[in-house]
């Protein structure tokens, strides 16, 4: 598939910029928004209080590539985890007949990846912040520091692309 130009990460965390797209209902499936709703600093702030807002939100930034724990060189590998472990578990992802609508598709790196079986997959990924950037390879978090030095992009509370988990494929 060919890659968008401004590609964005559907596995992003809740900080000001971010797009919020989903809202994890208590399943733990993702309901899609029919928009995305640009996170501002009082969203986040009021985010932040309780459960972690990750938990409750799908968020989509910027793909960070070779800043983020999950790029391996080429492309996310987060993706391609989540797709073999659905696979190993309920096997092959069969993609549905059509699509339901999506507001990040045409930017996501997911689908640029992996089309179809990115959208089958991504409706069960609930980000997981449990790791912070003191888990990270030393290069993986001096890139992360490189990027967000380069986008303005604070490291508190911003551990973009931190694993995330497929509920209820485990």
């Amino acid at each position: 598939m060919n890659e968008p130009p401004n590609t964005v990460c559907p596995s992003s965390t809740c900080r000001p910029g971010a797009k919020l797209f989903g809202i994890v209902l208590p399943d733990g499936h993702v309901a899609l928004t029919s928009e995305c709703i640009e996170v501002d600093r009082e969203f986040a702030q009021i985010a932040h209080e309780g459960r972690p807002p990750e938990q409750r939100f799908r968020f989509a930034s910027g793909c960070m590539e070779g800043a983020c724990r999950q790029w391996t060189g080429k492309q996310c590998g987060l993706i391609d985890r989540l797709v073999a472990e659905h696979e190993r578990q309920l096997g092959e992802v069969i993609p549905p007949v059509s699509l339901p609508e999506c507001p990040i598709r045409p930017e996501c790196r997911w689908y640029s990846q992996r089309g179809a079986q990115a959208c089958s997959v991504c409706s069960v990924v609930v980000t997981d912040m449990a790791l912070s950037d003191a888990a990270l390879p030393r290069e993986v978090a001096l890139r992360r520091a490189h990027y967000r030095e380069r986008t303005g992009i604070s490291s508190e509370k911003s551990t973009p692309h931190s694993p995330s988990k497929a509920r209820g494929s485990q």
